[in-house]
């Protein structure tokens, strides 16, 4: 399996063999080793591990694989453990937003474990916790701060919060030699905030959220109008960080200024370079040279990414504006008629977004719930 780790009927004799030999045998070592397995074939299957390709057949063997460690794990007399695997293996086959489809295989497990509901996470608890454990041993995933802020949320979800602030504190740890030009940070503080401005309801943790914004704040070069396109586009969390210490600070107000003149840097260089591609695209190639045309297909290619990245934050950045102002009427007093401004706007603009549409109806609902009482 070391040197042909993309045959799946080699693991499927490897894992009989370790299961059958007494003189080494654990239940936790035959567990761990079917979870190798797994994590292999899967890393060969999305393709992030180029060293070996898929074979036909992979997902089959994978499933079958997987069925028969939860056969292993029943007749060794860990019955939860199996229940438990299968129902996670049911939420992340069916239930998996699609927002996740571009991840790798591992991404998208924590990705499905951290978004499900509290009460579902709860019955899982130690199950979820040891396949998150698990994917951040692995020596390729120790510095992904993607898996660490995932796993910070799935502890945060389950109700463990001190270990939570454990785990973002460690990753802020890994990923500041990078500084705040590394996008993954910037979304695992504006995460890790938004959490503590929530809880805030429970038990005041204003002084931790204030005091993470402010490092955060104190440690970003400023973005100048030199910044290249692609800069532009890592304000997605930068600039949900800086909203957030101005709602905490300054409030509402200072926050909402900061979106809508985030929004609009953001989507006039979004429509800007839509309609330069348009131009570019509209011209006559006929007269292209070979080298020229090789040249002009690369950076395309380029745009093409740079767009989509850039309209993919636009939204995103649309979707926490929207998601403060719902979360500060609900917790203070906010003219309904500002919220309902917003989310018309940002839906003239992205009018495909369920997660806007989502808050739309929840906000208005609301509004309709109150006429009815009164």
């Amino acid at each position: 399996v070391f040197l042909h780790p993309n045959s799946a009927p080699l693991w499927r004799e490897y894992l009989l063999f370790t299961q059958s030999y007494f003189s080494s045998f654990a239940v936790s070592k035959v567990n761990a080793a079917y979870g190798k397995c797994l994590s292999t074939l899967s890393a060969v299957h999305d393709g992030s591990m180029v060293s070996h390709p898929s074979l036909p057949g992979i997902e089959e063997d994978m499933l079958d694989i997987f069925i028969q460690q939860c056969h292993f794990l029943r007749q060794a007399g860990h019955s939860e453990k199996a229940i438990s695997l299968f129902q996670a293996m049911m939420d992340f086959t069916f239930f998996k937003p699609d927002s996740v489809q571009k991840l790798t295989t591992k991404q998208q497990v924590l990705r499905c474990l951290s978004s499900g509901n509290k009460k579902r996470l709860r019955s899982q608890g130690k199950s979820s916790k040891r396949i998150a454990k698990q994917l951040l041993k692995e020596s390729d995933n120790r510095s992904s701060l993607v898996l660490w802020r995932e796993y910070g949320h799935l502890e945060w979800l389950i109700g463990n919060l001190d270990e939570a602030r454990k785990v973002f504190s460690t990753a802020v740890a890994l990923g500041s030699s990078k500084g705040l030009r590394n996008p993954a940070l910037c979304d695992l503080c504006l995460l890790w905030a938004q959490l503590e401005v929530e809880e805030v309801a429970r038990a005041p943790a204003w002084d931790l959220s204030n005091c993470l914004l402010s490092f955060l704040l104190l440690n970003i070069p400023p973005l100048g109008q030199e910044d290249p396109p692609g800069e532009k586009a890592r304000l997605r969390g930068l600039a949900g960080c800086y909203a957030l210490f101005q709602y905490l600070t300054m409030g509402i107000h200072a926050a909402n200024a900061v979106y809508n003149q985030t929004r609009e840097r953001m989507e006039t260089l979004h429509h800007t370079l839509i309609h330069n591609k348009q131009n570019v695209s509209g011209k006559d190639a006929s007269h292209t040279r070979a080298s020229e045309a090789s040249h002009s297909e690369a950076d395309s290619s380029y745009t093409q990414d740079l767009v989509s990245r850039l309209a993919s934050d636009c939204e995103a950045i649309a979707v926490q504006q929207a998601a403060l102002l719902r979360y500060h009427k609900r917790v203070s007093v906010l003219p309904l008629a500002a919220v309902r401004e917003m989310l018309t706007s940002a839906l003239t603009t992205w009018p495909n977004s369920a997660l806007l549409w989502t808050i739309y109806v929840q906000v208005n609902s609301i509004e309709f719930q109150l006429v009815r009482i009164h």
